[in-house]
């Protein structure tokens, strides 16, 4: 899986909107967008309004770079994607009727380690739970000669009807894959018919804002979870774009057929000669120098910015979570050997920790902590747990202690490495099993808050989680605007805003505003900024807030992804 040549056509850019809604900032981009480009203000207005839209594709790397760039300078958010170059992956089994689960995603990657993980999600779309389900993941060469095979069990089982599991395949070695098939069974090896619902074939391409020009330019393998942009070329849709039943695309009939081209960072009509080319294309730079000293001598946008960062750091002076009182007090008595047994119990806490049963996961963590660290520990030794919604205390007992061997050899590689990437150490520690992507997120958190001195994670990178409790704050504080910034995913405007602001607060940390907002607006005992009629009194942001929507509830409003 070579990286692909940036000369390579295999490039679009997407107009995901303007970085501020108001009416003057978008007459303002549209008046000096259309001096340059040759289009009217009506047919810009009209692709504005349609956002996300995608402006080109096809385009080589540094053309799409340029274009994009040139956008930014105006006041736009935009997004690059490459078209993926992975081995393509088939589901087999679909013919078979009726299906009795469905393939929501599934995408492989190769670590700097040479390893190749297959990572996806299923779906169980029967009437039924389904029992012990498992994945088969076959690699193949450029004969289509079997070069190996790997199967493994779902995380959750059983997988009950109308729910999802994900699911992670590792295999080791350098092995030249041309083609992955993956197909799902039960422990007797009886076929499940599947369903194919994947949705993407692109990666986002990472660009430099206009304040960050020389930036290094690196690439996301990451599924995008946004609406289909719409298309304005008037080409026909390429086959990626079609094969999406899920979404329609649309073309924009803009008058006559006019198709854009960027070159060197201009976005202009194509010319009917050399001369008028360059004429644009200085026009073009002279009004981005002029823009962008405009937009340097603008104030911030949250004069509170500071008052916020305090509150978060008082928020943080009193831990909620119980654990994390009973963790710090064993490092204070020594109740842990060493750095690997702290790692190790935080670990197999996370584990526990099922659908928020934080009191019962705490109360079996107690009971194993001191023995995981024996070599030749039997299942009898380990007293009973307490269970969870989906398994009994003696099937959650058998379960973990299956799952030791892993979480050892995980606590081994963490420790190896001992700098990491906080998404990189996310998807290790998901292969410990039944540790699902939100108990990944949490132990992460916590050996940064807890162990920090053993591991070092950067988190500058890491998006923060958006629910209906943060958007509901961020909306009361200003951060985004239900009635414009809608929530519909990654790429979507009240995404990016809130991802920006917790950046702006953060810069290192960005996920750190993600547990106080959060619960600020809990509808339960504690919070205060519920759907309707806020309980501002002692509230953690009481002496900023500009207590906007206070009428209404702006998550109702503003999120459309639920």
């Amino acid at each position: 899986m070579e990286r692909m040549n940036q000369e390579e056509g295999r490039y679009r850019v997407i107009l995901i909107g303007l970085e501020n809604s108001s009416e003057e900032k978008k007459e303002s981009f549209l008046d000096n967008l259309s001096k340059h480009s040759g289009l009217s203000l009506s047919q810009l207005r009209k692709i504005v309004d349609r956002c996300p839209i995608i402006l080109k594709k096809n385009l080589t790397l540094k053309k799409a770079k340029a274009l994009a760039k040139a956008l930014q300078y105006f006041g736009a958010t935009v997004s690059i994607e490459e078209r993926k170059g992975l081995p393509p992956i088939f589901l087999e089994f679909q013919k078979i009727v009726p299906h009795r689960v469905a393939l929501e995603s599934a995408f492989i990657r190769r670590t700097p380690g040479g390893a190749w993980n297959l990572i996806g999600r299923v779906k169980n779309i029967s009437e039924e739970s389904l029992n012990d389900t498992w994945v088969l993941i076959q690699l193949f060469d450029v004969l289509k000669e079997l070069l190996t095979f790997k199967e493994i069990p779902i995380p959750i089982n059983p997988l009950p009807a109308g729910e999802s599991s994900p699911f992670k395949v590792v295999l080791e070695g350098d092995i030249p894959i041309k083609n992955v098939s993956i197909s799902f069974k039960n422990s007797s090896g009886n076929i499940l018919p599947a369903s194919d619902r994947r949705k993407r074939k692109w990666v986002e391409e990472d660009i430099p804002e206009y304040e960050r020009e020389t930036s290094s330019v690196q690439i996301r393998e990451t599924p995008r979870e946004v609406s289909r942009p719409h298309e304005i070329e008037v080409s026909p849709p390429s086959e990626e774009l079609t094969q999406d039943k899920g979404k329609e695309v649309r073309e924009e009939a803009l008058g006559e057929s006019i198709l854009y081209k960027v070159e060197e960072g201009s976005l202009e009509r194509v010319p009917e000669s050399t001369g008028e080319k360059e004429e644009i294309m200085l026009r073009m730079m002279e009004d981005i120098s002029s823009f962008t000293q405009k937009r340097k001598e603008e104030p911030p946008p949250f004069l509170w910015i500071e008052d916020f960062r305090q509150s978060i750091e008082i928020y943080y002076k009193n831990p909620r979570d119980q654990f994390i009182n009973w963790f710090k007090t064993q490092q204070k008595c020594g109740g842990f050997v060493d750095s690997n047994h702290s790692l190790l119990t935080l670990l197999v806490h996370a584990r526990f920790n099922q659908v928020n049963q934080s009191e019962k996961a705490l109360k079996n963590t107690e009971r194993v902590f001191r023995l995981i660290l024996q070599p030749e520990l039997r299942l009898e030794e380990i007293s009973p747990l307490e269970g969870t919604p989906f398994f009994s205390g003696e099937i959650w007992r058998d379960l973990f202690f299956r799952a030791i061997p892993k979480l050892r050899q995980v606590v081994n590689n963490i420790m190896e490495k001992k700098q990491w990437d906080a998404l990189d150490l996310e998807r290790l520690i998901q292969v410990i099993p039944h540790m699902d992507i939100q108990n990944s997120r949490r132990s992460v958190r916590w050996i940064h808050e807890l162990i920090s001195d053993v591991v070092k994670i950067d988190f500058s990178d890491t998006p923060i989680h958006i629910g209906e409790s943060l958007y509901r704050v961020a909306s009361r504080l200003g951060v985004v605007n239900p009635y414009f910034d809608y929530y519909k995913g990654k790429n979507s405007m009240g995404n990016l805003k809130i991802q920006s602001f917790a950046k702006e607060a953060f810069p290192q940390y960005p996920i750190k505003i993600e547990e106080p907002m959060t619960w600020v607006g809990m509808k339960e005992e504690g919070g205060h900024c519920f759907p309707f009629q806020p309980q501002c009194e002692g509230c953690l942001f009481e002496a900023f807030c500009p207590r906007l929507y206070f009428h209404l509830n702006p998550s109702e409003k503003g999120m459309r992804d639920r």
